[in-house]
């Protein structure tokens, strides 16, 4: 049953990623047209286009879902910083692994255990930089509701205990 709800969302992943792609030339994104937090002010332009046409990765990254398809953006981001600190070298290695995502090029072992490895996302050069630096730059919620699931799903686990820690540590209730 995971085998065919991972299909059907890798299948509207590509799709959404095909017609974000033939879209790309027809919108230049418009930031004084965007509803900007004091956060994302501080965003380079690059990010704030990133933000903007981040939704391609929340089909799978949105750690608000029931069941999440894959890592949480906040551990992602923490993970390639700690590989990968210069921002341009971060957001390469972020857009290799979005284009061609394999087990060995992996750096996020756990995830690759617990959810596969991500399809490949036809997604332009300048879209994967942008998205890249939005990764980067922006701030991504603690994953409370993702935690919690995964805890669930294997309590006793070490794994779980760890998790669990940090979840009394940045959650509420």
């Amino acid at each position: 049953m995971k085998t065919i709800l991972t299909l059907l969302f890798a299948f509207a992943i590509l799709t959404a990623c095909q017609n974000a792609a033939e879209k790309e030339t027809e919108s230049i994104i418009n930031i004084e047209d965007q509803n900007l937090t004091d956060s994302d002010l501080n965003l380079s332009a690059e990010a704030q286009k990133g933000k903007a046409i981040f939704a391609i990765c929340l089909v799978c990254h949105d750690t608000e879902l029931d069941s999440t398809l894959a890592p949480p953006m906040r551990n992602i981001q923490k993970r390639y910083k700690f590989s990968y600190p210069k921002k341009e070298v971060f957001i390469e290695k972020i857009a290799e692994h979005t284009k061609a995502p394999t087990k060995e090029n992996s750096i996020m072992m756990m995830a690759v255990k617990t959810f596969g490895v991500m399809p490949a996302l036809p997604l332009s050069d300048e879209y994967l930089h942008n998205i890249g630096s939005y990764i980067y730059e922006g701030e991504f919620p603690f994953p409370c509701k993702h935690m919690k699931a995964e805890i669930a799903k294997d309590p006793d686990s070490k794994h779980a205990k760890m998790m669990q820690k940090m979840l009394d540590e940045n959650c509420e209730d």
